[in-house]
């Protein structure tokens, strides 16, 4: 709640939350500042509002003259004004809505002409005779100065007037609008029309309507002249305007309202609200299908079929909306609630009421009626009035007219929310920038030791309960954070072999932070390479359930199943997993001989060190020992075979050799030429010799070899040419009868223009300057022994096919091999 009052104390500064005293007065009510430091007053700071109301009350039912003086300082200190708001609303309401609904009765109080307003209502009621209705005038003469308003907001530098200029469009409510009553729709769509003219629409007709509507179509019609002239903005700039030049417009315009009295004697009729029995007029018939006893008002069953009825109640519209503020007074109850309304029944229908009850015999109770009718109108019309001049002005029935009040609190109970209020400012905005520094402090801290010195070195302690729950909530946030970034980190460092690395903190997580994005990265294709694998290489361990589940001494042990032994068959319990480990399987032994000259540039190296990671995740269930080693200007070994099989941890020493962090960044490289020769021939004579060593403690391990060679140029060192290269990879094949498979990454760049070879040295790094040819490539390995790829998508495909490939072919072959000593056809 403080960030969404310090977010609307931007838009208006005086802004107090308080609890209503109840629900009558839940609303939002005016707020002036008595102490203003721009605005001094000799008038009384606890009468200041009730003098405002007194005055305004006085200029409405007395004959007398507006006090020039006071009234230009009233008004401009209302100017100043801001809003006492319910903590509901704050609590309920999202900012956004109530930042827009502040903004614009900002606007209002400060830029709509009240003064000129209530001048031109004065003169109205003066020339009428009080006891006319004037609430048609009235109404008019609002939507007059709210084009005024519109105007003035959308001159104003610095205003956003695209946010307000169809404020009253939206509450057409189109759904509803038939629930209206003529009065309710005409003024809804005068404003609607106000603000198409002043949005410069170059047609503002009201598309609203339907056939039915035809006297109010024809409203707009036939006057469409004098609205023009009438919402004219150089009309609109004079100090006044004379409505009565238009009073031939007034007069059809308050036809509309007389509408309202008819349907009101309907809806007596249908309700009996006053008791008068005006259904007693109906013939049998009528009564019960449309009075107090009607078929509707007992709730029969066939009521939906016979009155087209709405489960939502008379009289809510879209202002009644639950998620918009409660700025206007409480909607004064115009129909009862559960019965049949007027707008259930079709014109033609009201009609026949209306002759019913004016053909009646009985003239006292038509008499009665037309009062209460009266009556009823007048609540709803100033229902109406409230929601279109709310929330600065509240209207009262005052005699047999009407009356504008100022929307204040009561003096004494504004006062207190006042001084309380400033003090609460004053102590929280001290502290809340006190709050906020700290905030920033610790939340760039990553490490517990370093947050408790913060806390060491400056002892907080807020006096205002909620900032420090605040405060404390931060707090427990923070070191939440920080234990669970560090547990986490620690665990997936563990994982990966980084965490007992000698390097520096920041470096371990920021190549931390880099496996986790290769990670969501690669994350689509895991599954197919696990799958790949899996019907490649054998699985390292395989996991069954325990054939000694009901041991007594065993933690999971369930003494029920010492009696009921069908709960095995009806598998309802838990059933232990254990590990089994397959033995006689080939034991597979790769070498991945990588390049690392410069061509291999920031992408296509982070492109191989994924596919890499894929491989090893794939690798790691299966019986496969790896090593992965680079070549360049020279042969660099990076990870060796081991007694384990291969595991993600080599991942790590892979990333030490290709990257580089700087500022938290991690950047992929390569550097030198690029000697094929020289990383297949040390690649085989490490593979040669690991294979021997393992033999000595396993005599009898089947073992399969295969060297995968991954490169993105021609040879650039060591053995150049195509010949010479392809039948050294032929004479290393058969030493040991290993595979020897080239995977060619070729950029995109490569199937649309040739560069001439050049000459390689150490010093020129030539292989970012020539341009590889993948039908050498293929020469140099052999059709069947030889791939290339453009993409990381299509790299994985290719690369995991010729690896599962691969593998099948050396575990068929070895079979072979074996049947065939089985029948004596080798030695």
């Amino acid at each position: 709640m403080i960030k969404i009052l310090r977010q609307l104390r931007t838009l208006n500064k005086n802004i107090i939350e308080y609890v209503p005293n109840g629900a009558e007065n839940y609303r939002w009510t005016l707020l002036i500042d008595h102490n203003s430091d721009k605005l001094n007053y000799e008038s009384s700071v606890q009468l200041f509002n009730k003098r405002l109301n007194v005055a305004l009350k006085r200029l409405f039912t007395e004959s007398t003259n507006i006090n020039t003086k006071y009234w230009d300082k009233s008004l401009t200190k209302l100017s100043e004004a801001g809003f006492y708001i319910p903590e509901e609303d704050l609590k309920n309401i999202s900012p956004d809505t109530l930042k827009l609904h502040i903004s614009f009765y900002t606007l209002l109080l400060r830029h709509f002409d009240y003064k000129n307003f209530f001048e031109s209502v004065k003169t109205t009621v003066d020339f009428l005779d009080y006891q006319e209705n004037i609430i048609p005038r009235l109404i008019w003469i609002y939507i007059f100065y709210y084009s005024r308003f519109l105007y003035k907001v959308k001159n104003e530098p610095g205003i956003h007037y695209e946010k307000y200029k169809q404020w009253h469009t939206k509450l057409l409510d189109k759904e509803n609008f038939y629930k209206r009553l003529p009065s309710e729709q005409l003024t809804i769509l005068l404003l609607t029309y106000c603000e198409a003219k002043v949005a410069e629409i170059k047609e503002p007709r009201i598309s609203f309507f339907s056939n039915k509507d035809l006297e109010m179509t024809s409203f707009f019609d036939n006057h469409s002249e004098e609205l023009d002239l009438f919402l004219d903005e150089a009309k609109a700039s004079e100090s006044s305007f004379d409505f009565e030049r238009l009073n031939y417009v007034i007069e059809e315009f308050k036809d509309f309202f007389r509408e309202d009295k008819d349907l009101f004697l309907v809806q007596e009729t249908l309700d009996n609200q006053s008791k008068l029995n005006l259904s007693s007029a109906l013939p049998l018939s009528l009564r019960l299908k449309y009075g107090p006893l009607s078929v509707r008002n007992l709730k029969s069953v066939v009521v939906d079929k016979l009155f087209n009825s709405q489960d939502r109640p008379a009289g809510e519209f879209s202002e009644d909306d639950k998620s918009l503020p409660a700025y206007k007074s409480p909607k004064l109850k115009v129909y009862p609630s559960n019965v049949q309304y007027w707008f259930d029944l079709v014109p033609g229908e009201r009609e026949k009421i209306i002759d019913h009850l004016r053909l009646d015999k009985n003239a006292t109770a038509p008499i009665g009626a037309v009062k209460i009718a009266k009556l009823r109108c007048q609540t709803s019309w100033i229902n109406l009035l409230n929601l279109i001049t709310g929330p600065v002005l509240v209207w009262q029935l005052y005699k047999n007219g009407f009356i504008p009040q100022f929307n204040f609190l009561d003096d004494s109970e504004a006062r207190k929310l006042r001084d309380s209020d400033k003090k609460k400012k004053r102590k929280r905005k001290a502290e809340l920038e006190l709050l906020d520094q700290h905030r920033i402090a610790i939340s760039s801290i990553y490490f517990k030791e370093e947050l408790e010195k913060y806390l060491l070195e400056n002892p907080i302690e807020f006096t205002l309960v909620e900032l420090q729950n605040l405060w404390e909530f931060e707090l427990r946030r923070i070191r939440e954070r920080i234990s669970q970034r560090i547990s986490f980190y620690e665990s997936r460092m563990k994982e990966f072999g980084i965490y007992e690395a000698k390097i520096g903190e920041a470096q371990k997580r920021t190549l931390m932070k880099e496996i986790f994005t290769i990670e969501e990265e690669v994350k689509p294709y895991i599954t197919y390479v696990k799958k790949a694998f899996q019907t490649a290489l054998p699985i390292r361990n395989k996991v069954q359930f325990s054939e000694y589940r009901h041991n007594n001494d065993g933690a999971e042990f369930d003494p029920d199943t010492l009696f009921d032994q069908e709960k095995w068959i009806r598998a309802e319990v838990m059933k232990v997993m254990e590990s089994k480990i397959e033995k006689g399987e080939a034991i597979q032994i790769n070498t991945f001989c990588l390049d690392f000259s410069g061509s291999m540039k920031h992408d296509r190296m982070r492109n191989l060190f994924k596919i890499l990671y894929l491989l090893v995740l794939g690798l790691e269930d299966r019986k496969s020992i790896d090593a992965f080693h680079f070549f360049s200007n020279k042969f660099i070994p990076v990870a060796d075979f081991s007694s384990e099989y291969t595991n993600r941890k080599v991942l790590f020493r892979i990333m030490q050799q290709i990257t580089s962090t700087s500022l938290g960044w991690v950047h992929y490289s390569g550097s030198g030429g690029t000697n094929i020769s020289d990383g297949i021939e040390m690649s085989h004579k490490k593979m040669k010799a690991y294979v021997e060593e393992f033999k000595k403690t396993n005599p009898k391990a089947n073992i399969v070899t295969s060297i995968f060679v991954i490169t993105d140029g021609e040879p650039s060192l060591g053995i150049i040419r195509n010949e010479d290269l392809k039948e050294f990879i032929e004479t290393k094949r058969l030493d040991g009868d290993v595979e020897i498979k080239g995977i060619f990454i070729k950029s995109k760049a490569d199937d649309k223009k040739l560069k001439p070879k050049l000459v390689d040295t150490e010093e020129n790094n030539p292989d970012e300057a020539k341009e590889p040819k993948g039908s050498d490539m293929s020469q140099i390995f052999g059709e069947d022994h030889f791939i290339e790829t453009s993409d990381f998508r299509d790299g994985v495909d290719k690369f995991v096919k010729i690896m599962t490939e691969t593998y099948k072919a050396q575990r068929k072959k070895y079979k072979w091999k074996q049947k065939k000593q089985k029948l004596g056809l080798t030695k």
